[in-house]
């Protein structure tokens, strides 16, 4: 079996992209289920609702040391990930705006699109990695 050797570093920026995105989704769901049960007071629910951004925040920190650490192929499988992810949803998020005010399409929440964003991402990443493999 042929195994790569993985850099150290990276594998400790790997467990705390992975550590942070995990604590972004539990708070995410936190906040969501919890938010509503704060009361009338809106500056604590403003607080309680950035809560979740701080850990994405250190996720995307801590990819961005990943994408650092990497050959320039990862760089540039990476880049054009981003690329075509960014142009899938603009024209995704426009048709759908559009069929929304059309009213064929039910409006649904903001999370969605970003968890539909996060999905074309790995799609656009694994298709693009093939290619160039």
């Amino acid at each position: 079996m042929n195994k790569q050797h993985i850099d150290p570093m990276k594998a400790k920026v790997r467990k705390k992209f992975t550590m942070y995105m995990m604590l972004f989704a539990m708070m995410l769901q936190f906040t969501y289920h919890v938010g509503n049960t704060l009361g009338t007071n809106p500056y604590l629910k403003v607080l309680f609702a950035l809560l979740p951004v701080v850990p994405f925040i250190f996720a995307l920190i801590s990819f961005a040391a990943m994408i650092k650490q990497d050959d320039e192929m990862f760089k540039k499988i990476t880049s054009d990930a981003f690329i075509l992810t960014g142009c899938i949803t603009l024209v995704w998020t426009m048709a759908v705006g559009l069929f929304q005010r059309l009213n064929l399409l039910p409006h649904f929440s903001v999370y969605t699109v970003f968890f539909i964003m996060v999905f074309t991402f790995a799609f656009c990443y694994t298709w693009i990695y093939k290619k160039y493999r």
